[in-house]
């Protein structure tokens, strides 16, 4: 007879080999993707050669910059095993929180540091609120996200703020007019070193970290990783606040990009955000999937949305395909994991069905 402790190795031990399994098919999950960027590149090209212009590269950039920060908060979030619908809510309302700050007369960095904070603690909000009353993520966020929506209106009086200084150098560097590129550079939006430095710092935590270990261990086996020794509630509340505090930043810098707040500012994020970490590889029921994987994800949705604006298709046809992107990213997962998990199943089916004809001599 095997004790309670015997068992929690025994899970932890098929729960590290599990990750390992995980964590090297994601290699070829970006390779995938990898390729799929440049053949759609090749064809949009073929349809426009406005496409590979260094200036419409710099467009798709620009254009990806906000949801691809919010994309690796996700990450870690959807690679725990929950998902997060207020994300848009959280990247308004904190734009919003920043330029009523700067309204009222707040210096620069500390009207930023608010609106990252408030973002940071929505997001601990949506974690705390999940853990105490032990319901799932998705359906705590179904409501935030009508609550920091609302509040966005309710600041805002329903109108944009824009009636504030921006000579900073923070909205310098949302317009371009910060980093010093050379000549043939400057087609890179300043935007684009705030999305690289957050996915490396993303990426390093996730993959490098005893932190990121947990993250991958709460989404493939929640109870082994509790029996591994893994603080549940903890992982769980900081991966929400992660994205809380992605969201913070992006909504300041949309604001600086933008020179205004609107309360409408990121309605529909939450999509986008989700489909790129499913398109980036990552497992719908949790532990697996990279930063890495996810930032391509993201460019693939933003290559394919600007091919298909500069093929002329309308926003309806891309709504179509965007949605297409994603069932075909889901039905890709399912072909790849789905027969070892059809395998695994069987397997317990076989040992169940043989306890039970042992139990019955």
């Amino acid at each position: 007879m095997t004790t309670g402790s015997e068992t929690g190795a025994q899970e932890a031990v098929a729960l590290t080999r599990q990750l390992g399994l995980r964590l090297g098919r994601g290699l070829y999950q970006e390779a995938g993707l990898g390729v799929a960027i440049v053949l759609l590149g090749i064809y949009f090209t073929s349809r426009n050669g406005v496409f590979i212009s260094l200036e419409n590269l710099g467009d798709i950039a620009e254009q990806i910059t906000f949801v691809g920060l919010l994309t690796v908060g996700m990450t870690f979030v959807i690679v725990s095993g929950q998902f997060d619908l207020s994300v848009g809510s959280m990247f308004g309302l904190s734009a919003i929180v920043f330029a009523d700050a700067l309204q009222a007369g707040w210096s620069i960095w500390l009207a930023a540091l608010a609106g990252v904070a408030s973002g940071a603690a929505m997001g601990t909000a949506n974690g705390l609120l999940s853990v105490l009353l032990r319901v799932p993520v998705i359906i705590i966020t179904l409501g935030t996200l009508s609550v920091y929506r609302g509040a966005c209106y309710w600041i805002s009086d329903g109108f944009p703020i824009s009636n504030f200084p921006q000579s900073s150098a923070l909205f310098k560097f949302g317009q371009r007019g910060l980093v010093p590129w050379p000549s043939g550079l400057d087609w890179i939006p300043d935007l684009v070193v705030a999305l690289a430095v957050v996915a490396l710092l993303g990426h390093l935590l996730l993959s490098s970290t005893a932190f990121g270990q947990h993250v991958y261990a709460l989404g493939s086996n929640r109870r082994a990783a509790q029996l591994a020794g893994v603080h549940i509630s903890r992982v769980q509340v900081a991966v929400l606040t992660m994205l809380g505090l992605t969201a913070g930043i992006a909504g300041v810098l949309g604001v600086a990009q933008a020179g205004s707040a609107d309360p409408n500012a990121g309605s529909g994020y939450e999509l986008d955000v989700i489909a790129a970490v499913i398109i980036g590889g990552a497992a719908l029921t949790g532990g697996r999937g990279t930063v890495l994987a996810s930032m391509l994800g993201i460019a693939l949705i933003g290559e394919v949305r600007n091919g298909l604006v500069i093929s002329g298709v309308n926003l309806y046809g891309q709504l179509i395909v965007s949605g297409t992107l994603v069932v075909a990213a889901v039905a890709v997962d399912r072909l790849v994991t789905g027969r070892g998990e059809r395998q695994g199943s069987l397997r317990r089916e076989v040992a169940y069905g043989v306890r039970q004809l042992t139990r019955w001599r």
